[in-house]
């Protein structure tokens, strides 16, 4: 009976603490966003309830109307923004005044955490947050909410007296004044360094509410760089220690054992909330708040962490067969086009013919390469994309506001030797509207003409912004980014709800930019062009989340990436991984067609960050030589990918379209159907 009651007692314990960790991650857990593009907010709704605080990152070596923007867009988007105010940034007191009236004015800011800013020197005259908030600016613009900085670990370069005497000097400021003022402390990654620290705060009289802050979800490498960055002392060595008993410090690292440790001993230390710095990606943090405060995770037994568990409305699990797209036998859409077809389209280049009677040329050929999809057994069919020229120039060049221009002469690169390419180039002369349905027709006749899933082929949103970068967007039309990735965002939802509206169901977004990204050489262009290479992926994926942010919940949107494909030659080469925490990590497409072909594309490791919810449409069939692949050596590498992620969340492809532009790949016909067979074949071999 004793071992009964210790057992039932060990339950009840259990259970209070289920409900303390619950509670304290529910109370008022607060997220911030470091946000540089505007349309990255647009998915915040789906992500925090309404009116929820977000604080606002003041990202070093941007101007401050640019915070201003970031705190309309959260506004706009149901949030209340609570902007970082950096004092030594500030260059005189006139730049304050209209930076804390456009905040107000414009965003409605009524809360504020002012910091002393990480510059060395002050850019005017405000050296402390301590001078900034006894200007009394803040209250003359009705801002009476203050966040302070707190210290659990002790700062980088100041003493503790002296971060002692400053935060009595602002405690005893406010109290005269009638400012409400809090804490938000460093993120430390050590629970009871926090709570020693509070404990002592509390101990000489601080009885301010303080929000804990707290490392979200991300690699330890992500948490190694940014605690070495923020001066992160003890906590870190012991995530540098954790890290080396893993096995690979890529590994995934939560803030439970942190938030385990609080709520044990919270008690009397009045923690007012927790405030989540998003270091693995906002979405994956906000979801992670989401699935503590409302319960759905088990406290290991022993303590060590918590275990979220997967949200009711999520898919449980994949069927070894696949009856949604992307499917296990899949393909990426563009076939060599017929003689018949390349000879109308001359004819009608000449005026020999017009458009209509293209068309129907066209009809006749789109007819063809379907039944040829289904003979061989595919579930997704396209069009072959034989209504194109370019895989995206047709697209874009609809958009009103966009003109094609040639590009600049390049080498692309195959087994036959160099192949010189001048791209096309989309440059921005005017405002960006939707004027037109742009694929809808063609999707009406392909779905008119199979009995299967018709796939819609189209380029990403991307394509209009890496290869021209900001020389290549009007600066009359757009004064900065901002306007333009919000105005492509809105052609692209459009474009999409109007497929859907028309039964479409499967749409592929294809995109060189995030795997040029990859590339050492085409990074360096990018820096040359005026552009971050190692932030670009971040807000690529803002702009794709917003673009589909409002598609129907059974339309299933996934991504291709390609590193050139023109007559068998490419133009980039590298593993993901410089992209592969917001590739996967970010992006809230559903699946993922990715070249894996051959060494260019690097190895398998980043598949470690695809989420549990997404499949990964491995291109292994090469789409730009001849020679037929062994089965055996395709199972080797299914194999080989799955030591990263579960082999029921993979597929198999060809690694591109066989005609990415009309020119087609230097392969024969009969191989578009051997590759294909082969993929089929494989697939039944190995999912059945």
């Amino acid at each position: 009976m004793a071992e009964v009651r210790e057992m039932d007692a060990a339950v009840a314990r259990r259970g209070d603490l289920h409900e303390a960790i619950r509670a304290l991650v529910a109370r008022s857990s607060t997220i911030e966003t470091s946000a540089r593009n505007v349309v990255e907010i647009d998915g915040y709704p789906s992500l925090r309830p309404v009116g929820s605080d977000v604080y606002a990152a003041w990202i070093p070596g941007t101007p401050y109307h640019h915070l201003v923007s970031i705190a309309r867009h959260l506004r706009a988007a149901g949030m209340n923004p609570v902007p970082h105010i950096a004092a030594r940034r500030l260059p005189d007191r006139s730049a304050a005044d209209d930076f804390l009236a456009r905040l107000v004015g414009e965003a409605g800011v009524t809360r504020a955490l002012v910091l002393a800013g990480d510059s060395p020197t002050a850019a005017g005259p405000f050296a402390s947050s301590v001078e900034l908030l006894e200007s009394g600016l803040l209250q003359a613009h009705g801002i009476r909410s203050v966040g302070v900085a707190g210290y659990p670990e002790g700062h980088r370069t100041l003493a503790a007296e002296t971060l002692r005497r400053a935060l009595d000097r602002k405690i005893e400021y406010a109290a005269a004044n009638g400012l409400e003022l809090f804490i938000v402390s460093q993120f430390c990654f050590d629970g009871q360094t926090v709570l020693d620290w509070l404990a002592a705060l509390r101990a000489r009289g601080v009885r301010l509410p303080v929000r804990v802050g707290v490392a979200g979800p991300a690699t330890v490498r992500t948490l190694l760089a940014y605690g070495a960055r923020c001066g992160i002392g003890n906590s870190l060595r012991a995530i540098g220690a954790q890290a080396l008993s893993l096995t690979r410090i890529v590994a995934r690292h939560g803030p439970e054992r942190l938030v385990r440790r609080l709520a044990e001993g919270e008690t009397g230390l009045g923690i007012a909330g927790l405030h989540l710095f998003p270091f693995g990606g906002f979405a994956q943090t906000a979801q992670w708040i989401d699935s503590v405060a409302n319960g759905r995770f088990r406290p290991r037994r022993g303590g060590r962490r918590l275990r979220p568990r997967r949200s009711p409305d999520r898919r449980k699990g994949f069927m070894t067969h696949r009856d949604t797209p992307p499917f296990r036998a899949d393909h990426v859409g563009s076939f060599l086009r017929p003689k018949a077809l390349l000879d109308a389209r001359e004819r009608n280049a000449k005026g020999e013919t017009d458009r209509k009677a293209l068309r129907e040329v066209e009809d006749r050929a789109i007819r063809d390469v379907v039944k040829f999809q289904e003979d061989l057994g595919l579930e997704a069919i396209t069009d072959g994309e034989f209504r194109r020229t370019y895989f995206h120039v047709d697209f874009l060049e609809q958009l009103e506001g966009v003109e094609v221009r040639r590009g600049a002469m390049g080498k692309f690169h195959g087994a036959a030797g160099e192949v010189d390419f001048a791209p096309p180039v989309m440059h921005v002369v005017g405002k960006l509207r939707h004027a037109k349905p742009i694929q809808l027709e063609d999707f009406r006749f392909l779905k008119s003409v199979t009995k299967r899933m018709p796939k819609v082929t189209i380029p990403s949103p991307t394509m209009l912004h890496f290869r021209g970068g900001r020389q290549a967007i009007s600066k009359e039309a757009y004064p900065d980014l901002e306007g333009f990735y919000a105005d492509i965002t809105a052609c692209y939802r459009e474009e999409l709800r109007q497929l859907a509206e028309a039964g479409c169901r499967y749409v592929q977004l294809d995109d060189t930019n995030l795997a040029y990204l990859c590339d050492p050489q085409m990074r360096e262009g990018a820096k040359q062009r005026g552009d971050d290479p190692d932030w670009l992926p971040h807000r690529y994926a803002g702009l794709i989340n917003a673009s589909i942010a409002g598609r129907p919940r059974d339309m299933t949107v996934c991504i291709h990436l390609c590193r050139g494909n023109f007559r068998s030659a490419w133009a980039a080469e590298g593993g993901y991984e410089p992209v592969a925490e917001a590739l996967f990590g970010s992006m809230n497409v559903d699946g993922y067609f990715l070249e894996y072909d051959d060494a260019r594309s690097g190895d398998f490791s980043p598949l470690r960050f695809v989420p549990k919810d997404k499949i990964v449409v491995l291109g292994l069939v090469s789409t730009k030589v001849g020679e037929l692949e062994s089965k055996d050596m395709l199972k080797r590498r299914i194999d080989e990918a799955a030591k990263f992620v579960p082999l029921e969340q993979l597929a198999l492809s060809p690694q591109c379209g066989f005609s990415s532009t009309v020119h087609g790949n230097e392969i024969m016909r009969e191989s578009q159907a051997a590759k294909l067979r082969l993929v089929i074949d494989t697939a039944r071999e190995v999912w059945g």
